[in-house]
């Protein structure tokens, strides 16, 4: 069979990039000739880490974040603003795993949002969903779906990943419509997956953000009580970074 043939052969089982590789390493004159087990083995393995790769970089699109190249490999420690054994424990996911969450507080500019995209491309690269959503739109759409009557598809969209990011709690209005189905948005969260929020208010002051005593107490407390605590300190890093911004 001819090297074309095969080419073609590999590329209509979709294994287009077992193709390439046995073009690259077969046609290419000045690569030195292997075994046909070497060469199924090479084939093989780029096959898998390509789709792998495709399909870590799939999740990472999915999950629109902010900062969609924030890797925590590229974190700045020198600041001094966090300490590494603060996040040393969130690396293995066994946080996502046990649906516990994680709280990033600190004043504007301090990289709470750059280090949540981080911790949530991290996961990602270990294949887990991931969805990154901003308070006042997660608000919104939770009010256009109340006036259309597709809540239920709204809940079911953000409880159905292994990890949501919910990113500057505290900005956009807490309506007293709204509280009731964050409420059972986190709620079927905290069954299913991880729970991430940033916010540049402490925590202490979260209760005075809804309108709603009882609501605050059920929300914070599925909140709160399961969540490592992070706080980012020191000035704003939009007068230090052109990439660990808010």
């Amino acid at each position: 069979m001819s090297n074309n043939k095969i080419i073609s052969k590999l590329k209509q089982l979709k294994l287009s990039h077992a193709a390439n590789y046995y073009e690259a390493q077969y046609l290419t004159p000045s690569n030195p000739q292997i075994g046909t087990a070497q060469l199924i083995d090479g084939m093989l393995e780029h096959e898998i880490n390509q789709r792998h790769n495709n399909y870590v970089n799939k999740l990472i699109k999915n999950a629109k974040f902010r900062y969609s190249k924030a890797r925590i490999e590229d974190m700045d420690y020198s600041s001094k603003r966090l300490n590494p054994d603060a996040i040393s424990h969130l690396l293995e996911d066994e946080w996502i795993d046990k649906h516990r969450g994680v709280i990033i507080v600190g004043a504007t500019g301090t990289g709470k949002t750059w280090l949540a995209c981080a911790l949530g491309n991290h996961a990602c690269r270990n294949l887990r969903k991931v969805m990154f959503v901003q308070a006042a739109d997660l608000y919104e759409d939770i009010i256009l779906s109340i006036a259309d009557g597709s809540i239920a598809k709204v809940k079911q969209k953000y409880c159905k990943v292994d990890l949501l990011i919910i990113d500057d709690f505290g900005i956009g209005e807490l309506l007293p419509q709204i509280c009731p189905v964050l409420l059972d948005i986190i709620d079927k969260q905290s069954s299913v997956g991880g729970l991430m929020i940033t916010s540049q208010y402490p925590v202490a002051n979260w209760h005075d953000l809804f309108s709603e005593a009882t609501i605050a107490d059920a929300i914070l407390d599925r909140i709160i009580h399961r969540s490592y605590p992070i706080t980012l300190t020191g000035e704003s890093m939009r007068k230090k970074s052109t990439y660990m911004i808010n």
